[in-house]
């Protein structure tokens, strides 16, 4: 039988939406993957180490770098005969083996990020595209995109989904409103980078035209990844940087309504977590969004500011369990298992 690794970078990564992936992946895996010679590999740095059943954990001696996940994990994969698990969308060129892949963004969007990403994404997805003995993604809309970015035949890619329940184990931090000064269902809240994907410009050019009204941002502003951000926040648009997960829960269950404006997704996580805590969700009208949310949210055009989301928000939509009852971790690291079996004989 077969043994499996799964490349542990991300603990010893910042955690944004696609290390909370892997993390919670692993956490449901360890609770299914019976009698499988499963294993996490961690970087010497890697912190927050989860307490593990069926899959053991493994440190290096090395910390996280390119060199420890492009030389040094595909040689230690390569002398074990074991086959990768990479959860993160970035997998050793030379043994990619299982990796999962997230989104086609780079590849049909360059325009949105620099040229050192692009060269080093678009590379390593196109030998990912062509040598992994399997891509996995997040979506159905993914799925296709980088079938049509990459021309990977239908056998070779599966498509699982995310979960919410991660903020069950989170508790909000109370006194958040208190500490950035501001009051329950009197803001807007969204969460993300400043990347130009995510439309950040849709919420100043709206608040400019609605100063009466109170938007709030948190996410990273890395312009090394998504090249440097002209636009300077309106008056009334707070950016808060980085914020805990305790902060982020708070804030949607306080705000008035969660906002997602991107022009691309993969998923969209956040809109999910902040449905899971009783927000309103407001995200962009694009095809991703409908597949995830169906009618539980309210849709703006990401292109046009020209709406009223107080009135929006006084349209009915369904009822968010529809969608809470779909997408759990479960679910994905169940249909992950699945995958992972097909290997192990």
């Amino acid at each position: 039988m077969r043994k499996f690794t799964i490349n542990g970078k991300f603990y010893a990564q910042r955690v944004t939406g696609v290390q909370r992936f892997a993390r919670e992946i692993v956490l449901e895996l360890d609770k299914i993957a019976k009698n499988i010679d499963l294993e996490l590999i961690v970087p010497a740095d890697a912190l927050d180490l989860p307490v593990l059943k069926n899959i053991r954990i493994q440190k290096s001696k090395y910390r996280k770098s390119i060199f420890w996940e492009q030389l040094w994990l595909p040689l230690y994969l390569l002398k074990n005969r074991r086959i990768g698990l990479h959860l993160c969308h970035v997998a050793p060129i030379f043994k990619p083996d299982i990796v999962c892949i997230h989104d086609a963004n780079v590849l049909v969007n360059p325009q949105w990020f620099t040229r050192k990403v692009c060269a080093w994404y678009g590379l390593i997805d196109r030998l990912c595209a062509k040598f992994a003995k399997k891509i996995v993604t997040v979506s159905d809309f993914s799925k296709k995109e980088l079938q049509k970015s990459l021309g990977i035949p239908n056998l070779r890619i599966s498509s699982i989904v995310e979960g919410w329940q991660h903020l069950n184990k989170i508790v909000a931090d109370e006194s958040t409103l208190t500490r950035y000064s501001l009051k329950k269902d009197q803001f807007y809240f969204s969460l993300g980078t400043r990347a130009s994907h995510k439309n950040v410009r849709w919420i100043f050019e709206y608040a400019q035209k609605h100063p009466e009204q109170l938007f709030v941002l948190s996410g990273s502003s890395n312009g090394r990844i998504f090249g440097k951000m002209e636009e300077s926040e309106p008056r009334n648009v707070k950016f808060l940087g980085y914020l805990s997960d305790e902060e982020i829960k708070l804030l949607m269950q306080k705000c008035k309504a969660y906002i997602l404006p991107s022009f691309y997704e993969g998923f969209g996580l956040p809109p999910l977590e902040a449905l899971s805590t009783g927000a309103q969700v407001i995200v962009s009208d694009i095809p991703v969004m409908h597949e995830i949310f169906g009618n539980t949210v309210h849709y703006i055009d990401p292109h046009n500011t020209n709406v009223d989301i107080e009135n929006l928000l006084l349209e009915p939509v369904d009822s968010a369990e529809i969608v809470l009852k779909k997408y759990s971790w479960k679910n994905a690291a169940t249909s992950l298992l699945e995958i992972i079996k097909e290997f192990a004989s």
